[in-house]
């Protein structure tokens, strides 16, 4: 028979420092024997506190077998198996072989690489291969299959979830620091480095890294990454504490640009609110970083396509090479687009001179283009480039002239105006995700004109955008109006104001408008019966006076002397007023002569979304009945 019997190791501590592994309270029961070949083998559950696997309930089961001075071990927990194995010689390495471990077995081993890294998903597979000579200083090399690992960082700049890797290691550390070489392939699971998120493919990425740790910081000699056509990226850098870019070079190429922003530029694109745009083509790109930041950039665009899929614009045929710096010498570089669209509105076909320095980049000279059958001139248009959105901005200059008000109006859905846009805005500038413009935009349209000034925007590009500004009117004829609205048959001449107005997502949510027709006009104003009643109907408590409903359907049109309402909009609310007051109401409609006709409102508070369901319904041609 083989010799048997029961162990019993007590330990108040167990450290492998090469690893980083530590415990304390160590206790393990084996049964031990002598197998026939002579080796000794040992069995039972170890458990301790404070360290990976055997600090679990119930520990785990390691089993060891001696022959002389080699040893080799098993530690195994549910489907985790992890084996080690040494001849014994000083110059014999450790030999880990593992089998389905959960990733947060070697978490300490990793944790001597890289601190902030936690592991809480997946498992491992592979072989590694630890050499602890000379004293204090440790080499691995080996290969790992990772099988849905996930990880983080504490402050969540750096995650992955679900992530399949092949991975070749050679990773060495000592009192001067770490040196690193990975290389291999991954397949699927998601990543997140910073803002950009990337959903891995399933087929594979091939990866490769060699990098130098010393004094805390980290360089990257050699970066390579390749996933298809979709993204080529080769480089180095030097790393801050943060892991910021410090010093290097970084360069991309795309033949396939719409995976190329689908998968990798989503995320960066996203904050100003451009996550939905295409590409299309191929494009090649470069950035230098210098001192800390960026210092130069440019990108080479060969037929490329940009579509936003909000809707907000297209470009066809990008080409050229813009270049970026933030140097003090000026770098010229061009760019030019077939063919534009800017909400649906085409651009006709552009070459843009440009110019950088000192982290700007802009027009050399104005720049005009066709739009809606006038011109569209950029007298100045500069970028300065920002890592974050307080020092990033946008100004520009802009002119409109003999734009087709009827071509705009048809293609923004719009009522059929008719007459043409026109405006000079010789400053505006995005910055902190808002958008100011000095100067206005004027329309000429039904015989009169409309002003728009003040102008501002939040959010141009991001979710809710909003819109203020102030809107006046004057001379505006009001029978092609209310024709081009199919709001029965009004002459004359409208006027007003709206200031305070405030869009979000391009619906109203403030303005005080005050409408009235214009008291100098000379023409004959009459109403029709039709805009009687249509006005009635959107006002819904408002009140025929002076003359019977019935005794509409006795004449075609009503002369007027006057007419006005104005609506102060807060809280989907609208506050409603006249041009006078009457019988505890508010005159809409001032009559003239005989018959004479008298509109009044009662109701001041009116609920903002009905006011426009009734518009909407009667300017669509329900006509409501009135008994």
């Amino acid at each position: 028979m083989r010799p048997r019997g029961t162990w019993r190791l007590d330990a108040g501590r167990g450290r492998r420092r090469a690893l980083g592994y530590a415990w304390r309270d160590v206790g393990w029961d084996c049964q031990a024997e002598r197998l026939e070949d002579g080796r000794l083998r040992c069995a039972g559950m170890a458990v301790a506190q404070g360290g990976p696997v055997f600090s679990q309930p119930g520990g785990a089961r390691v089993a060891i077998v001696v022959d002389g001075s080699a040893i080799r071990g098993d530690l195994t927990r549910g489907g985790g198996r992890l084996g080690l194995q040494t001849a014994g010689g000083e110059s014999d390495p450790l030999v880990i072989l593992a089998t389905s471990v959960p990733v947060d077995w070697l978490e300490a081993f990793v944790a001597t690489l890289w601190a902030q890294g936690r592991f809480h998903a997946g498992t491992v597979d592979g072989e590694l291969r630890v050499d602890t000579r000379p004293p204090g200083s440790t080499t691995v090399r080996g290969d790992l299959q990772l099988n849905e690992v996930g990880f983080d960082t504490p402050d969540g700049l750096l995650a992955g979830e679900g992530v399949n890797a092949r991975l070749d290691l050679d990773v060495a550390t000592g009192p001067a620091g770490a040196d690193v070489s990975v290389g291999g392939e991954l397949h699927g699971g998601e990543l997140l480095a910073g803002p950009i998120y990337v959903p891995l493919p399933g087929g594979a990425v091939q990866v490769a890294v060699d990098a130098r740790q010393r004094g805390g910081l980290w360089e990257l000699q050699r970066l390579h990454w390749a996933d298809g056509e979709a993204l080529v990226l080769d480089g180095h850098l030097a790393l801050d504490a943060d892991l910021a870019p410090r010093e290097g070079t970084l360069t991309l190429r795309s033949t396939d640009a719409g995976t190329l922003g689908e998968r990798y530029l989503a995320g960066l694109l996203a904050p100003a609110g451009l996550s939905q745009v295409r590409l299309y083509g191929a494009l090649r790109a470069r950035a230098v970083f210098s001192g800390g930041s960026l210092s130069a950039a440019g990108v080479e665009l060969d037929g490329v396509n940009a579509i936003d899929g909000a809707g907000r614009f297209s470009f066809a045929g990008l080409r050229g090479h813009p270049r970026w710096s933030a140097g003090d010498a000026r770098v010229e570089s061009r760019l030019s687009w077939s063919a534009g669209a800017l909400y649906g509105l085409g651009l006709g076909p552009v070459d843009l001179p440009l110019e950088s320095q000192r982290g700007e980049i802009g027009l050399t000279r104005a720049v005009a283009m066709d739009l809606l059958g006038g011109r569209l001139a950029f007298e100045h248009f500069v970028i300065r480039a920002g890592l974050d959105e307080q020092s990033a901005r946008i100004g520009l200059g802009l002119e409109l002239s003999g734009l087709d008000l009827a071509d705009l109006s048809q293609r923004l859905g719009w009522p059929p105006f008719t007459g043409t846009v026109e405006g000079r805005i010789p400053s505006a500038v995005y910055a902190n995700n808002q958008l100011t413009l000095d100067g206005g935009l004027t329309m000429q349209l039904f015989g009169g004109r409309l002003d728009i000034g003040a102008l501002a925007m939040e959010r141009p590009f991001g979710v809710a955008p909003t819109l203020s500004a102030d809107v006046a009117l004057r001379g505006i004829e009001l029978l092609p109006l209310t024709a081009a609205f199919g709001f029965g048959e009004i002459s004359g001449e409208l006027a007003g104001r709206i200031t305070g107005l405030r869009l979000v997502d391009w619906s109203p949510v403030a303005f005080d408008a005050h409408l009235y027709s214009n008291p100098g006009y000379r023409g004959r104003q009459r109403i029709s019966q039709r805009a009687v009643r249509d006005i009635s109907s959107v006002g819904g408590n408002f009140l025929v006076t002076e003359l019977q409903n019935q005794a509409l359907r006795l004449f075609s049109s009503f002369a007027y002397r006057r007419m006005g309402i104005s609506c102060r909009l807060a809280d989907q609310v609208c506050l409603m007023d006249g041009i006078g007051s009457h019988e505890g109401g508010y005159t809409i409609i001032e009559g003239s002569g005989l018959p004479r006709l008298t509109v009044v409102g009662f109701g001041r508070a009116v609920d903002w979304p009905v006011l426009v369901e009734r518009l909407r319904a009667v300017t669509e041609g329900q006509m409501p009945v009135i008994e």
